[in-house]
């Protein structure tokens, strides 16, 4: 489950044109809660209720999803898969922002290359502390610490071997 810090960073570092922000995956509201307070409109399905959104929706079933950004936490297991399906299945202008695991994001290069990436790049062993924000343009290249509380950019080139100290 994702904090609500983390989703919060990411509304403030992250612009999404559509101005609808759609959570497939979004369990008890954590996205869609905070794509309202940072303005924008937002809504949220799951396959099972827990709280928040319409239950027993598939996203695989969605074919085509015109206006809407998407920003989840989508299940790890079946990752790879789901972001094919976010591609083929949202507009070509749509930005498509997910959380997940560090470690998972070297298996990924082939889903950015070619995608317009205005944002942040991490590569490698990073450790970033709590309520850090990344700024856009920057690229951080591990082995990396990032203290507590740093804003880092924009267009910040850190790493590798960089530790940086909280606040």
């Amino acid at each position: 489950v994702e904090e609500s810090w983390c989703v919060d960073a990411l509304f403030s570092v992250c612009s999404f044109p559509s101005r609808v922000v759609y959570d497939p995956c979004c369990g008890m509201g954590t996205i869609p809660e905070a794509a309202v307070r940072a303005g924008y409109e937002a809504m949220g399905t799951d396959l099972v209720y827990r709280e928040y959104g319409d239950a027993e929706v598939n996203f695989f079933d969605l074919s085509h999803l015109p206006g809407v950004d998407i920003v989840c936490n989508p299940p790890y297991n079946i990752l790879s898969e789901w972001i094919d399906h976010a591609i083929k299945a949202t507009d070509n202008e749509a930005r498509i922002a997910v959380f997940t695991r560090l470690a998972f994001l070297s298996s990924m290069k082939p889903y950015f290359h070619g995608i317009k990436e205005e944002n942040v790049l991490i590569s490698g062993n990073i450790m970033i502390g709590e309520g850090t924000v990344i700024k856009n343009g920057s690229r951080i290249v591990g082995p990396v610490i990032i203290g507590k509380e740093c804003i880092i950019g924009p267009n910040a080139h850190i790493g590798p071997n960089i530790s940086i100290g909280d606040n």
